[in-house]
């Protein structure tokens, strides 16, 4: 049942590329000596899917009749859907933007950047360009850049930055407190040790207590080599987007919403309505992934507060025996969640300035695109071989 979906996914997709792609061109080219023979152009039939009308050519000239819809129902619902939707996913669009706008930004050398045209795009938030994304405890937005306006967004972020180091802080203390006098048991036990077992046990114990106040100590400088690594890849692509858009290539979002726009203004009936659930999609889509990295955002902060109190029940439990993957798992999240963005800017160059014009051209292909793109986590899986289950139209997250 998977595969017929699938298939006809496919064939769905197929069949409106084609003749979003092919048929103005076909028509185009044809549709002088077409007309003369009697025979429909592209433009006449969109005419009379969208209002219902038809130019009937007679001995006394050309006449527009009337089609059996009558009023064109078809054509009316369906224009009043595409404005219902577009209006929708305006709104939507917008409110995006001021938002992220408000959080000020980070970069703003490109002619495509949010900051120069105003629209919240999934291009601008993987490539770090809004401050409020900057998902570093130690570090506010002032830091990134002191000239950026301080908004109630930006204030908002800083606050609770400014406030989780100080709770981070105050759980090092606690979990030092803690931890030195087991520290410090753990010698004198191992000192004290008659037999080579009970030796051997509290050596081991001594080891995982010491770890432990050592990553008490220098968790924090972990946590920022890894946020640095993160760093200079973002810039590294970052730079490498600047000089494609140099060379002439053009973003995909900002190029197609702008003209969407422009074509719902222009156009009616089914086919407005077409150009609608498009422009819908790309909104969806961008909402997904502002969610997604607003978790991200949140999770790095709350896993950087709570490290201490990750050390220090990982070692409770190795010293009652227990076997613990606590710690190891703690970092693998920090990871993942850090290391998302770049993975999202290197398949984001991948996908839209490898194929810049035809996805301009045929939008449908970077929506999909912009699928996969959300989808990134699990490619790179399937990739390496890490989750050899996951496929790009997989539904399983």
């Amino acid at each position: 049942m998977k595969k017929i979906s699938v298939l006809a996914i496919v064939l769905i997709i197929f069949n409106f590329i084609c003749i979003s792609f092919f048929a103005e061109n076909v028509y185009a080219e044809t549709e002088a000596s077409e007309s003369s023979n009697g025979t429909m152009t592209i433009d006449e039939y969109k005419a009379m899917a969208d209002s219902g009308k038809v130019t009937i050519g007679s001995e006394q000239g050309n006449v527009e009749r009337d089609i059996s819809l009558g009023d064109s129902d078809v054509g009316s619902f369906a224009s009043g859907m595409a404005s219902f939707l577009s209006t929708i996913s305006a709104i939507c669009a917008q409110l995006m933007s001021n938002i992220t706008k408000d959080g000020g930004f980070y970069y703003t050398e490109s002619d495509y950047g949010a900051s120069n045209t105003g629209l919240f795009t999934i291009n601008s938030l993987v490539f770090g360009e809004y401050l409020m994304f900057n998902a570093k405890a130690y570090e506010t937005s002032t830091d990134l850049n002191s000239e950026a306006p301080q908004s109630a967004v930006t204030a908002t972020l800083d606050f609770m930055k400014e406030r989780g180091a100080a709770i981070g802080h105050l759980v090092v203390r606690v979990g030092l407190f803690l931890a030195l006098p087991m520290v410090i048991l753990s010698i004198i036990r191992t000192v004290s040790a008659q037999k080579a077992d009970d030796l051997a046990a509290w050596k081991k114990i001594l080891t995982r207590w010491v770890l432990c106040v050592f990553l008490m100590f220098f968790f924090e400088y972990i946590l920022a080599a890894i946020d640095t690594v993160c760093d200079i890849l973002v810039q590294a692509l970052w730079k490498i987007r600047l000089g494609l858009e140099e060379s002439g290539y053009q973003p995909f979002e900002v190029t197609v919403e702008t003209s969407l726009m422009k074509t719902l203004q222009n156009t009616g009936g089914v086919t407005s309505l077409a150009y609608a659930v498009e422009f819908v999609a790309i909104i969806v889509l961008q909402v997904l992934f502002l969610l997604k990295y607003v978790i991200r955002t949140f999770g790095i902060i709350a896993l950087f507060i709570i490290a201490p109190i990750v050390i220090l029940i990982h070692s409770f439990n190795l010293m009652r025996g227990k076997q613990s993957d606590t710690l190891g798992e703690f970092f693998k999240t920090y990871i993942v969640l850090t290391f998302m963005q770049p993975l999202h800017a290197f398949f984001y160059l991948i996908f839209f300035f490898s194929v810049s014009e035809i996805v301009i051209n045929v939008p449908i292909l970077g929506i999909i695109l912009i699928y996969a793109l959300y989808r990134a986590g699990n490619i790179a899986k399937a990739m390496f071989g890490w989750d050899m289950g996951s496929s790009i139209l997989s539904l399983k997250k």
